[in-house]
């Protein structure tokens, strides 16, 4: 139990570096050369985003399948109906708003991962391993409140840092369904499993 407590605790750890990583990146000044795009043609649209936006997309995608995959974790192992009923809310529209990412990432030519990224995914194994409370605990916790605690921040920076007018539409159009989820994950958190 201390060995999937560790790696989960690593795998936290991870995400917010990254998420860190992301924020210091979605924040260089404007003239820096981190957040210049080269000038390209139209049909070179992926070479046109900055870096920043290219990261924000990607790990919105990495995000996205890991909030699914852990939520269809959820509805195995969980018998709680706040937790379900989060977790289905959370496939949904995660699920949506993959479809919208996708799109916008076809329109600008950039390829986007088809999966969590690994600090991501060994995070989703540990989960895996857990049952009951414990699975709920680190559901709530990890995938639910810290997953999207991160999420908010990058998108919120989003809405006004980005370089790309498209990537900027879409942080400003899910914004308010991320903190959304985020206040529900608050309320599923410890007070639904005796934390």
């Amino acid at each position: 139990m201390r060995f999937t407590h560790a790696v989960l605790g690593a795998s936290a750890s991870c995400l917010v570096l990254m998420s860190s990583s992301l924020m210091a990146q979605s924040t260089a000044p404007a003239g820096s050369s981190a957040s210049k795009a080269p000038t390209a043609t139209a049909s070179k649209a992926a070479a046109e985003l900055s870096a920043g936006d290219k990261r924000l997309l990607e790990n919105t995608a990495q995000s996205g399948y890991s909030e699914i995959e852990g939520s269809k974790l959820a509805l195995d192992k969980t018998k709680s109906p706040k937790i379900r009923a989060y977790a289905q809310r959370m496939i949904k529209d995660h699920g949506t708003m993959q479809k919208d990412l996708e799109a916008l990432a076809k329109r600008k030519g950039f390829e986007l991962p088809t999966e969590p990224s690994l600090a991501q995914r060994a995070q989703l194994k540990a989960l895996g391993a857990l049952n009951g409370t414990e699975f709920e605990k680190m559901y709530s916790s990890h995938i639910a409140i810290a997953g999207h605690d991160n999420t908010v921040l990058a998108f919120q920076n989003a809405t006004t840092q980005t370089e790309d007018p498209d990537v900027q539409a879409f942080a400003k159009k899910h914004i308010g369904m991320l903190r959304d989820h985020l206040d529900g994950a608050r309320q599923i958190g410890p007070t639904d499993h005796g934390m």
